[in-house]
C-alpha cells in the first residue's frame, strides 16, 4: 500500500463512524460569558494548548492504546519502536493548540459543564472559520474526535503496520523518500493521535482544529494552573461567527437585550437565540 491509499482507507475508516462535514456546516463553540466577550471586543480566538485541555485522561488514554499497538505489530521490539516515536514526535507536543467545538447546539452535557448561572454556545460555519485560522503561515489541521476504542485501535494499527512494512523496504528507496515518506506518515499518525478520547466523553461530539506554532506564547490562569495558549487575530477580518445561543442556565431576559445592545454597538449582526433546555 501507498502512502495515499493509506490515507484514504483510513479516511473512508473515520467517515464510517464520523461523517464528514461541508463547508456550511455549522460547529459550535461553547464558552462563558467572560470568554465570549473576548472574543467580540479583541476580534480574536484562543487555542489551549494540548497538554493542557480539560479531560487530563486524555493523553495517557493515547498513549496506552498506541504503545499496546506498537507492541501488538513489532513484538518483542515494540516497546522500543514506541519510544523511539515518541523521542521523535516530541518537538511537536508541545507547539500544538487546539480550538474545541462540538458538532451540535444546545447539548445538556455542555450546558452543565459551565454549570453555575452562565454558559454560552458561538455558532460558526466551518468554512468560515478555516478561512479565518488560515493563511497564518502555521500547520493547521482540523477533524472530528474520535470516541470509538476498536477504530482507534484499527486506524493505529494500519499507520503502525505501514511503517513496518515501509522500514523493510528502506533499502530499495533513495534515502530522502524513505525520510520523506516516515515523516508524512508519523506527522498523520501524530495529528490522529490527538483526535483520540475516551469512549465515555462520546456526549460531547468534539471537532476540533489544531495549530501547530513556534510563534509568541501567551499565558493565563485556569483554575490555578498556569497554562499555555495562542491568540489567532486577524486585523482584516472579524471573527466569523454566525450566532450565539443563551444556555438555560441565564434565566434573566435582560441577557438577550444586554448582548444584542453590545452587539449593535460593535457594529456587528449576529443572531442571538436562547436554548430550548431547561436545568435547575
Amino acid at each position: 500500500m501507498d502512502i495515499e491509499s493509506l490515507f484514504a482507507d483510513i479516511a473512508k475508516k473515520i467517515e464510517v463512524i464520523n461523517p464528514s462535514i461541508d463547508d456550511e456546516s455549522m460547529l459550535y463553540h461553547y464558552t462563558n460569558s467572560e470568554a465570549l466577550l473576548s472574543i467580540l471586543k479583541n476580534n480574536e480566538i484562543w487555542l489551549t494548548q494540548k497538554e493542557f485541555m480539560n479531560d487530563i485522561y486524555e493523553k495517557s488514554y493515547a498513549n496506552r492504546l498506541l504503545r499496546e499497538e506498537y507492541i501488538g505489530i513489532f513484538k518483542e521490539k515494540g516497546e522500543e519502536q514506541f519510544e523511539k516515536y515518541q523521542d521523535r514526535m516530541l518537538p511537536t507536543f508541545n507547539k500544538l493548540y487546539i480550538f474545541s467545538l462540538s458538532l451540535e447546539n444546545d447539548l445538556i452535557s455542555q450546558w452543565s459543564y459551565y454549570g453555575g448561572t452562565d454558559g454560552y454556545s458561538i455558532a460558526f460555519r466551518a468554512g468560515d472559520l478555516k478561512r479565518f485560522f488560515s493563511g497564518m503561515g502555521y500547520s493547521l489541521t482540523s477533524g472530528p474526535v474520535i470516541y470509538d476504542e476498536a477504530l482507534q485501535r484499527s486506524i493505529l494499527a494500519k499507520f503502525i503496520k505501514f511503517l513496518k512494512e515501509y522500514e523493510i523496504k528502506k533499502d530499495a528507496v533513495e534515502e530522502s523518500q524513505y525520510l520523506s515518506t516516515i515523516e508524512r506518515v508519523e506527522h498523520m499518525m501524530h495529528a490522529f493521535y490527538y483526535l483520540m478520547k475516551q469512549p465515555n466523553n462520546y456526549s460531547e461530539k468534539e471537532y476540533r482544529f489544531s495549530l501547530q506554532t513556534n510563534g509568541h506564547l501567551n499565558f493565563r490562569s485556569v483554575k490555578g494552573i498556569i497554562t499555555p495558549y495562542a491568540i489567532v487575530k486577524k486585523e482584516t477580518s472579524l471573527v466569523p461567527i454566525a450566532t450565539i445561543t443563551i444556555g438555560p442556565r441565564i434565566v434573566d431576559e435582560a441577557a438577550i437585550d444586554g448582548l444584542q445592545q453590545y452587539l449593535e454597538y460593535l457594529n456587528r449582526e449576529i443572531a442571538v437565540n436562547r436554548s430550548v433546555m431547561r436545568t435547575r
